[in-house]
């Protein structure tokens, strides 16, 4: 789906070898997914010499969540959260509200970010310092993947001096050459 939002548009398609050849993925392997895909409207494929697949819908529409549940199906991470019947306990098991709230939240960002958010180098980027940095939800990260400025969950804070927060960043890189140096 990534390739076909980077390489193609809603109506240009894309062919899956050209997809194949992006992604180092097997043309086998690509041919077995787009079946759901297509079966959820996400992909539309074009057959005859110039043909492929294109999106369904534009980038921005397609969420994360439509492309995990269109490819394995339900994000419960056990098989009683979505299907109550299929345990005996699932009406008094405790531990069945942890699954089911972990399941929600799983949704819950996967429905937050769109392809068109995982096509953005930008955002991409932003997303990663993410990783390192505290918490930030998909607002956060398209607003700095748009100013490439501090993050826009720093700029609040101001140094200790001026009354603000300090704040401790990860110094991973310097440690990293000060152990090299050595």
């Amino acid at each position: 789906m990534l390739e076909v939002a980077r390489l193609g548009a809603v109506e240009e398609p894309v062919n899956m070898r050209t997809i194949a050849s992006a992604t180092g993925i097997s043309k086998a392997y690509l041919d077995q997914i787009t079946i759901p895909l297509r079966g959820h409207r996400l992909l539309r494929g074009r057959a005859g010499r110039s043909g492929g697949y294109a999106l369904g819908k534009p980038a921005a529409e397609i969420t994360v969540r439509e492309i995990v549940e269109a490819v394995i199906g339900p994000v419960d991470l056990v098989e009683c959260v979505g299907e109550p019947d299929f345990c005996d306990r699932a009406g008094v098991c405790e531990t069945r509200v942890i699954w089911a709230l972990m399941a929600q939240r799983i949704r819950g960002i996967l429905e937050e970010y769109t392809l068109a958010d995982l096509s953005d180098p930008a955002f991409v980027d932003a997303a990663k310092r993410q990783m390192v940095e505290p918490f930030a939800p998909a607002e956060a990260l398209r607003a700095h993947a748009k100013t490439r400025g501090k993050p826009p969950w720093k700029q609040a804070c101001g140094t200790p001096a001026e009354g603000g927060e300090a704040q401790v960043r990860p110094r991973r890189k310097r440690a990293r050459r000060a152990r090299a140096a050595r």
